[in-house]
């Protein structure tokens, strides 16, 4: 077995005896498919290591060394956004439970997610996985880094461009982030994230004039953003106008009633104003609960730690202290689930996101905020799933509508993105942030049009048959993406024993979204040879993608069976026999020691002369190798008809035609340039002959432009496929060519 070398200095038995230690011996003794995982990796079975930590995650939750040994194996791999996804979840884990560690555990794990990051830093580059899991990992400044370097190259990435502003600020790093904000603006002058993150920036900096300039424009965009209104109260507040904040306050309450901090900084606000309260410090609540032993004035100083003094962990501390005193308190419990996401603690602002919610499962405003921190975890589907709860209970709330669209946009589902974007200027026209979703989406995804010529033909050499076929065609985007619509035209060549029949067929195929992960398809081809009267073909079905590598497809078609065969005397006869077929195909990976893989095709079909057949093929697959992917495996393939009333002489129609079979596979990616070989041997206990084919090409297709690609064949009945409708010697060969405008 390959194992791939690294340019960097990444050590993966370092990483592997340090995620040992942070459990130690006798506690990884109690997590078997950790123990397994270690083993598989160090025999360098990468998948299958993989496989067991997901296993031992399943059982263990946030357990931090199988998220760290995920993440030093896909680096082995090469394979840099899992990489970066899973060292990023390994920082979460750590970050949850390092209070529960030893502290030599908590070190160790720390040194081993460094050496991580370090060889990601190395191996990958500068991309925002990369970035993103430093920021998991709280590097703030390296991950300001890796940003910058990721933006020379992507100058135009307004999203990146906005993460980078963030971290820089929350590395307190405010002149560098001020400046990405102002690059941000001079390209989106009406951006309203940008003007909230100035104005956080300026107000961390205690340049509160500049943060307030940032929320008034904000306020110009959208009078009725109640966050900026609040946040706008407090710099009043801080800058001891309390008439000015009194107004904030006041308006974000009538917009948003239901919004505590309003509340509270109103009551505040009039105190300050009437000269009834004075300025109050966490020193001046401390003492009042020393003296009356109130303890619900733990939730004033709470809020004085965390909005008015920046003291964090404290004001985290005591909002957990008030609700120990009145768990009965909704607000609070909410106010500490945002708080707790404000500083990126996610799994604990999420459990309690869920207590409020099984208390008050209709407020749509706690189930939004629950959604983005999902989102913010990357937890899309679960995120997803909260929105459409709230739609269905009120389908006027703008900003369900928004969320949805960001979280689609971030997986590059562009039609669905477009569609809640779009809802939401419906029920608010001059909303911002959606205007801005909308220009990144154009900016981001391409509608232009591809243009393809195919040129290929099939040598069956036992019939002196050739086809030889020509494809031009073009594929279009329309409907705001949500349909693809591909029309083209098909001119074929039939060569028999010294006779040609030509003929063209004219067709057009037509898919779309239904969903992200499933889509539906439609076709339609008229086929035209001389002596003969025009046919129409058809087909539909259904597509979905349950998983990154598990696909279904449920379909239907109608062709001509005298047409897929090698029989040129019957085409120039007129002879037309009609075939429905109705398929299910199916690819899963099977989560057991390794990567397997099982693919398969269920296919029944009925003839108009009365003769129906079946066909199955499955196969069975597990990698060996890991770059080149290698994989070996089995497969069965079984070809019958059912005849009623008799057997036809026109097509290929064996009573039973099956055997079982060995598989090989070779891909090998280059940039744009993938390679590909496949080897497919089948002993048919129904023929005297074996079959065998060998296949391969090589492709180059880069995301915009020229792209080409050439493949080959050459075997007896057609190996691993099971469309060929005989044991036949064949040969195909193929090139295309086209443009991505």
């Amino acid at each position: 077995m390959i194992r791939p070398a690294l340019r960097t200095g990444f050590s993966w038995g370092r990483v592997a005896a340090l995620t040992l230690l942070c459990f130690g011996a006798a506690r990884a003794q109690d997590l078997p498919h950790y123990r397994k995982a270690l083993d598989l990796r160090e025999h360098q079975v990468y998948l299958g290591a993989i496989v067991e930590a997901q296993q031992q995650l399943k059982e263990t939750p946030n357990h931090a060394p199988s998220w760290l040994l995920i993440a030093g194996t896909y680096l082995d791999l090469k394979k840099c956004a899992e990489a970066s996804v899973a060292a990023a979840s390994a920082a979460k884990a750590m970050m949850v439970h390092a209070s529960t560690v030893p502290a030599v555990s908590e070190e160790a794990s720390r040194e081993a997610l460094t050496n991580i990051l370090t060889g990601l830093d190395g191996t990958c580059g500068a991309s925002l996985p990369v970035a993103r899991a430093h920021v998991q990992a709280g590097q703030y400044s390296k991950a300001g880094e890796i940003y910058g370097r990721y933006l020379a190259q992507n100058p135009g990435d307004a999203q990146a461009r906005l993460e980078m502003a963030r971290i820089l600020s929350w590395a307190k790093e405010y002149p560098a982030a001020i400046e990405q904000y102002h690059i941000l603006l001079r390209a989106h002058p009406n951006d309203r994230e940008v003007f909230l993150g100035l104005a956080d920036t300026y107000i961390w900096s205690n340049d509160l004039p500049k943060a307030e300039a940032q929320l008034k424009r904000a306020l110009a965009l959208r009078s009725t953003d109640a966050e900026a209104r609040v946040k706008l109260g407090r710099v009043y507040e801080w800058q001891g106008h309390y008439q000015a904040a009194t107004a904030e306050y006041s308006a974000a309450g009538r917009l948003s009633p239901d919004n505590k901090d309003a509340q509270e900084g109103l009551e505040r606000a009039k105190g300050l104003a009437a000269g009834r309260l004075r300025r109050t410090t966490s020193a001046d609540i401390v003492k009042k609960i020393q003296e009356t032993g109130n303890t619900a004035l733990y939730w004033n100083l709470a809020n004085t730690l965390y909005h008015n003094e920046g003291r964090k962990v404290e004001a985290i501390r005591t909002y957990r202290l008030y609700l120990t005193k009145f768990p009965g308190d909704y607000q609070a419990r909410l106010k500490l689930a945002r708080v707790l996401s404000w500083e990126k603690k996610y799994d604990e602002s999420i459990a309690l996101y869920r207590q409020c919610l099984a208390q008050r499962p209709d407020d749509v405003v706690a189930r939004t905020e629950l959604a983005n921190v999902l989102a913010w975890q990357q937890r899309f589907d679960p995120a997803l799933a909260e929105l459409d709860i709230v739609k269905a209970k009120n389908p006027s709330l703008t900003v369900a509508y928004l969320s949805a669209g960001d979280i689609y946009r971030w997986q590059d589902a562009f039609p669905e993105a477009r569609q809640n974007y779009q809802k939401a200027l419906d029920l608010q026209p001059d909303n911002s942030r959606a205007q801005e979703g909308l220009r990144d989406i154009a900016r981001r995804w391409r509608t232009a049009p591809t243009a393809y010529f195919h040129d290929g033909g099939a040598w069956d050499s036992d019939n002196d048959f050739r086809w030889l076929d020509q494809d031009l065609g073009a594929r279009f985007h329309i409907a705001d993406g949500w349909v693809d619509l591909n029309p083209g035209i098909k001119l074929h060549e039939f060569r028999q024993q010294g006779q040609n029949l030509n003929g063209r067929e004219p067709y057009i195929n037509v898919g779309g979204y239904i969903r992200s992960n499933w889509r539906w398809y439609a076709g339609m081809s008229e086929l035209s040879l001389v002596g003969r009267s025009n046919r129409l073909f058809g087909s539909l079905g259904v597509e979905a993608s349950v998983s990154t590598r598990t696909w279904i497809k449920v379909g239907c078609q109608s062709q001509d069976a005298v047409f897929e065969t090698y029989n040129l005397q019957a085409l120039q006869n007129g002879l037309s026999i009609n075939e429905d077929i109705y398929n299910l195909e199916f690819a899963q990976v099977v989560p057991f020691y390794g990567k397997n893989e099982i693919r398969g095709l269920l296919s029944e079909a009925y003839f108009s002369d009365g003769n129906s057949r079946s066909r199955v093929y499955l196969k069975g697959m597990r990698d060996v190798i890991a770059d080149p992917q290698v994989a070996v495996g089995l497969a069965y393939k079984s070809y019958s008809f059912a005849h009623q009333p008799s057997p036809s002489s026109l097509y290929f129609a064996p009573s039973s035609y099956a055997g079982p079979g060995a598989t090989a596979e070779l891909k090998y990616r280059v940039g744009a340039l993938l390679y590909r070989l496949n080897l497919d041997v089948f002993k048919i206990l129904h023929s005297p002959t074996s079959e065998a084919l060998i296949e391969g090409g090589v492709s180059y297709r880069p995301p915009v432009g020229f792209f080409a690609g050439a493949t080959f064949s050459y075997g007896r009945g057609g190996g691993g496929v099971i469309m060929t409708n005989s044991n036949s010697l064949v040969k195909i060969a193929s090139l295309e060519i086209g443009y991505d405008f």
